[in-house]
């Protein structure tokens, strides 16, 4: 068979080094005592290369044919580059050493095969451990060629003999290696009979872009295994397991007889660390890396299932999913049916890392609650407290309360980003923006375009209250309650909104200001020493309940826009100043007891109830109604009426019907009364009478009003 050499080079010379003690057996394993140091192997013969002497190779090799290096227990050192071609393999029996400060670097896509020698049999004795694939005092790199190496098994023992045990199996590599890219498989040789396998990697292991296997006893790696910056691994386990930055002991137990490959797909979750209540964790879709610092991992275009872990008495509340790299790119949430659980689905084309945030709320309670009509119901709320001073969110109603024989004293506006039902619990206090005593300059309760409903458990004393106390600097929108372009609803509980000017405006805020205004029960006492008490832009409906206002610059009870409709409970109005206590554009009292009063002692301004574009109805039909005003004032072409088939008596029985006159009825207090017409019929049919044939005369009753 015709030779190849298999390095163009062909400088050799011979070093001889003592190796052996003299007159000392030459051991199984041992190296011989002439080692040549070369650019050239021998050629190959039959495809093996079989050495007679140790060999340092120090040149770059190329392998272009599959051939097999035998070293017959020679040393044989490289430190160099191997390049083995794609479909050839080299094959080494025997150990591959790096010496100390060199490198040996293995490239191409080819294979690389290396087995240590096996240990021997020792008659009497323990066998002898098997040798390292490859031992490495320099630098080991695999990058590009496909790296096998296994320990040799360790020798068997004698048996029944004293120290009779089977050799350890030999290490797969002793010291630290590099893989840059192809593949490296690992292990330890096999022990000998009750000997102890060989550990598959005595140094430390880095891996950047390449497969690695490594097999063998406990450690199978003894140094650290650490994975590249920004790569990522997987096993073939099932279940697949994640792997990033360095392996813990336990992750470098794990891999023990595993594949682990870079993957490509794979993008992080990090979890924000500043949310408060509570944790996040991606449950589903998403995989945690083996690591001593473990990274969030999931594929793109995959749904991730974030779960919440809140601290007890919170919830879920809100998540936030953004790209890591550019925080104004978000990604879209899912809700599900768990309150503690949402979806997302991982960016793709492009595709990009995720950061999450989350916020963690009070968990709602069933608390009950009295509704418009007196009736008892039970909700779902969130208890409050006084570091909540946002409520609500976003196109969704949600319900608050304030825990019962609780005082809660919020310093500072709350801000309303949703419809918010707030419930008073029995025997609870909030007090707003201050207490009476301490009372600082803003709105207490604060919504644009949001509803703000108050329920109470009851309407007793023991109603649970939320007062708003604040104090104004020339600044007409600082409303204790300001609910521009919203509604302000009192269904049960105790309302206070008590508004203090410190400043010389006569528009400096007010107790209530909102777009509609409706009271259904509770009680409400509105103040305002600045501008007016209750201030609406369109329109005021009280049902019932108890509602004292009073101001003392402008008006006590205004809609600016639209109408005042009292249809029962008992309204308190005092201006003490020129303006009335009740301006509308119209006024209707349907019933209730309903008292206005202008305390100013100018008698040219006497409209304690003032419409200025429409008409003042006056009615009633309970036992209990009343109507008292110091004065009316309509419009040009408006009037004070008494709806057709109503009427209304004074306290001195003075009827009045009809059409009035603000001057008839200032100052008087009106209640329903009912007119009563006598038809005299005849006395032996039963049936009316015609006048011009009553036989038994004629009697006329004027009608007479009673009381209701």
């Amino acid at each position: 068979m015709e030779k190849k050499a298999l390095l163009k080079t062909a400088v050799v010379r011979f070093m001889l080094v003592a190796a052996m003690v003299l007159g000392a057996a030459l051991l199984p394993g041992s190296l011989l005592s002439v080692r040549a140091e070369t650019t050239q192997l021998p050629d190959a013969v039959n495809g093996i290369i079989k050495l007679t002497d140790g060999v340092r190779l120090s040149a770059d090799w190329e392998v272009n044919e599959n051939v097999t290096l035998d070293t017959d227990n020679h040393e044989l050192i490289m430190n160099n580059t191997i390049t083995i071609s794609s479909g050839v393999t080299l094959t080494v029996s025997g150990t591959i050493s790096v010496e100390s400060g060199k490198t040996l670097t293995v490239n191409g896509s080819g294979t690389l095969n290396v087995t240590g020698a096996n240990g021997g049999y020792a008659a009497g004795y323990r066998g002898t451990n098997g040798y390292c694939a490859i031992s490495n005092s320099g630098t080991l790199i695999v990058d590009g060629a496909n790296v096998t190496a296994t320990g040799g098994n360790g020798g068997d023992g004698a048996e029944g003999c004293d120290g009779g045990d089977g050799g350890d199996g030999g290490e797969g590599i002793t010291g630290n290696v590099t893989v840059e890219s192809g593949s490296l498989t690992v292990g330890g040789g096999n022990g000998g009979k009750d000997g102890n396998g060989g550990k598959g990697i005595t140094g430390n292991v880095t891996l950047k872009n390449g497969a690695f296997k490594v097999s063998g006893g406990n450690p199978v790696v003894s140094g650290k295994v650490t994975i590249d910056a920004g790569a990522i691994y997987k096993d073939d386990g099932t279940p697949v397991s994640y792997y990033t930055g360095e392996l813990p002991s336990d992750g470098i137990t794990a891999i023990n007889g595993k594949t682990l490959s870079p993957v490509y797909d794979m993008y992080t979750v990090s979890i924000g660390n500043s949310i408060k209540k509570g944790t996040l964790q991606a449950t589903e879709g998403a995989y945690t890396t083996i690591s001593t610092s473990p990274v969030i991992l999931a594929q793109k275009n995959t749904t991730v299932t974030l779960t919440g872990i809140p601290e007890e008495g919170y919830q879920l509340d809100t998540v936030t999913v953004r790209a890591t790299s550019n925080a104004s790119t978000t990604v879209a949430v899912s809700p599900t049916n768990n309150v503690n659980m949402r979806t997302f689905t991982m960016p793709v084309d492009p595709a990009y890392d995720v950061t999450v945030s989350a916020t963690f709320t009070k968990a709602p309670v069933d608390t009950s609650y009295v509704d418009d009509k007196g009736a008892s119901h039970t909700a779902q709320a969130i208890p409050l407290d006084a570091a909540m001073t946002t409520l609500g969110a976003s196109n969704k109603e949600m319900w608050y309360v304030v825990p019962a024989n609780t005082t809660l004293t919020y310093t500072g506006t709350i801000t309303l980003a949703g419809n918010v039902n707030l419930i008073l619990a029995d025997g609870a206090v909030m007090n707003v923006v201050g207490t009476e005593t301490e009372r600082i300059s803003g709105s207490g309760i604060l919504g644009n375009e949001k509803n703000l409903t108050v329920y109470g458990q009851s309407n007793g004393e023991n109603a649970g209250i939320l007062k708003v106390y604040n104090n104004t600097i020339n600044d007409a929108n600082e409303y204790g309650i300001y609910m521009q372009n919203g509604s302000f609803i009192q269904n049960s509980g105790k309302v206070v909104a008590d508004h203090m000017i410190n400043g010389s405006s006569e528009n400096c805020g007010g107790g209530i200001y909102c777009e509609n205004f409706t009271v259904n029960g509770g009680s409400l006492d509105a103040q305002s020493k600045g501008s007016n008490a209750i201030s609406v832009r369109n329109d005021i409906t009280i049902n019932g309940g108890s509602v004292t206002i009073r101001s003392t610059n402008t008006y006590a009870l205004l809609a600016t826009n639209g109408g005042i409709t009292i249809n029962g409970g008992s309204v308190n109005a005092v201006s003490e100043s020129i303006n009335a206590a009740i301006n509308g554009c119209s006024v209707t009292i349907n019933g209730g007891s309903v008292s206005a009063t202008n305390k100013n002692t100018d008698t040219n301004y006497p409209n304690a109830v003032m419409a200025t574009g429409g008409d003042i109805i006056l009615g009633g039909s309970g036992a209990d109604d009343s109507i008292f005003a110091g004065g009316y004032i309509v419009d040009t072409g408006y009037s004070v009426k008494v709806p057709e088939g109503r009427a209304l008596i004074d306290d001195n029985g003075s009827p009045y019907e009809g059409t009035l006159t603000p001057a008839q009825i200032a100052g008087k207090t009106l209640r329903p009364a009912y007119a009563v017409t006598v038809n005299i019929v005849d006395s032996i049919n039963g049936k009316p009478v015609e006048e011009e044939s009553r036989r038994h005369g004629r009697v006329e009753v004027s009608p007479k009003y009673f009381a209701a």
